[in-house]
């Protein structure tokens, strides 16, 4: 999702933490590209670490309502970021 920025450093952090360890492979099209790297300062995405570890402890269940409540809060905390940005 290029045109999702608050995703693609979602979907980074979440790699880089090593919760994702490989890249999803999508029908019909090639690897992922990386997208460009922002101008603009870069801060921490996640600057609340019960939710870090709250989502990450959510990310590796293997119950289905678990990975919805983690989707969850990772649209809130790209929402609050979004909120600080404007």
């Amino acid at each position: 999702m290029k045109s999702e920025s608050k995703i693609q450093e979602a979907y980074d952090m979440l790699k880089k933490q090593g919760v994702i360890k490989e890249n999803p492979n999508y029908l019909g099209t090639s690897a992922p590209q990386q997208p460009a790297v922002s101008p603009r300062e870069k801060t921490p995405f996640f600057d609340n670490s019960e939710k870090d570890a709250l989502l990450q402890k959510l990310l590796k269940s293997k119950n289905p309502d678990d990975l919805q409540a983690a989707n969850r809060l990772i649209k809130s905390m790209v929402r609050e970021v979004s909120l600080k940005d404007t």
